[in-house]
């Protein structure tokens, strides 16, 4: 019997730590057996039993892209670690790493008041933020927006609603007379008074400390896929990406119109896009036997929120992936796997554990076999 043979067999033998895997065989999940870290998924074995991944046990793993930063984590990793997309970055920036700040990347990052302008950069021109006066071109930035000098002189001038504010200037605070809902930094001017008003809960607009509209710190918690600034601005208390994800699944499965599918290798009759095509009779498949670099590519056209993802191939029992990896990217750009040495069953299914928020998804092979390998429906659930 082969190390295949064994890691397969449904019991704890040979070198194994749990059923099927550590030892010599591929790392256990959370709450199975382990000797040692390089047993478990999460690298993490503690008085002999695999620990689930988390964002503070100093390991790299899970679907981070680097030690604890990157991934589902909220925390953005330093400039030189390892990232899958610009959301990984402290500057927001990754080719593969991330990149330090700078004044041509399109980023509003490092010291920049605006993006690629302030700071360190060159100055803002008027309806910029700003921080001080040196950012701005016209050497005077007020209520934090580089505005023209005459938006400073104490006087209600110009096209100016209030004093040095309104019109051309920086917004109104406060009940100061206006005439768009731009002359406030509430972004709502009344239409009977024709004055500023308070930033509220309710008032249809976001303003004040929301992050999204009526919603986020301060109101009620956003929903889910309701833009954030962190986990506190999320009814569920989780923030990825900048976006409100939920904090278990739900199992509604995503729509897949318009979702576009790419493979290494296709027989003639079964291109890639039968894998998406919700007719399980028809299927992808290589047409050849299986061997490591085959792959097959899901580009679902934006970012999609999600936790699981299933390979269907009943149809044609055998022909599920020998062992494969999985690798998740926004901009199409691959780095470290978010799952690894995974094994196919006719029914494969792939739980990410929280939630992802990503546009691609990139299957490749690492084993071998003499059965092609064949997908009759690949489908995501949330």
């Amino acid at each position: 019997m082969g190390p295949a043979d064994v890691c397969s067999d449904g019991q704890t033998s040979s070198s194994e730590t749990g059923v099927d895997c550590g030892g010599l065989c591929p790392p256990c999940n959370a709450a199975q057996g382990c000797v040692g870290a390089t047993d478990c998924a999460s690298k993490v074995c503690t008085q002999g039993i695999c620990q689930q991944a988390t964002c503070q046990d100093s390991v790299q793993n899970g679907d981070e892209t680097a030690v604890d930063c990157g991934g589902v984590c909220e925390k953005n990793c330093d400039v030189g670690q390892g990232c899958q997309s610009p959301y990984d970055c402290i500057t927001s920036v990754c080719a593969g790493t991330c990149q330090a700040a700078s004044c041509t990347d399109g980023v509003h990052n490092g010291e920049e008041s605006a993006i690629d302008c302030g700071g360190a950069c060159g100055a803002c021109p008027d309806g910029q933020p700003c921080q001080q006066a040196s950012d701005c071109q016209s050497g005077s930035c007020f209520h934090n927006i580089c505005v023209s000098p005459g938006c400073t002189d104490q006087v209600k001038n110009g096209n100016e609603t209030g004093v040095d504010c309104g019109g051309s200037c920086a917004p109104c605070a406060g009940d100061t007379t206006c005439k768009a809902n731009t002359d406030c930094v509430s972004l709502v001017c009344d239409p009977t008074s024709h004055s500023c008003a308070i930033a509220s809960c309710s008032d249809g607009v976001r303003n004040g400390t929301e992050s999204a509209i009526d919603c986020g710190m301060g109101c009620t918690g956003c929903a889910t896929g309701q833009t954030c600034t962190s986990g506190a601005d999320c009814a569920s208390g989780l923030c990825k990406s900048d976006v409100c994800v939920p904090a278990s699944p739900s199992g509604a499965q995503l729509n897949r119109k318009g979702w576009v599918a790419t493979a290494s290798n296709s027989d003639v009759d079964s291109p890639p896009g039968h894998a998406i095509d919700g007719n399980s009779s028809s299927y992808w498949s290589t047409g050849t036997s299986q061997t490591p670099s085959i792959w097959f590519k899901l580009d679902m056209q934006q970012p999609q929120l999600f936790f699981s993802i299933v390979l269907d191939t009943r149809l044609t029992p055998g022909d599920a992936p020998m062992m494969f990896d999985v690798y998740l990217s926004n901009d199409g750009n691959f780095g470290s796997p978010t799952k690894s040495g995974l094994r196919g069953t006719d029914i494969t299914t792939i739980d990410f554990g929280s939630a992802q928020l990503v546009r691609y998804v990139y299957f490749r092979l690492r084993g071998s076999t003499g059965n092609w390998w064949t997908i009759h429906e690949l489908n995501a659930y949330q």
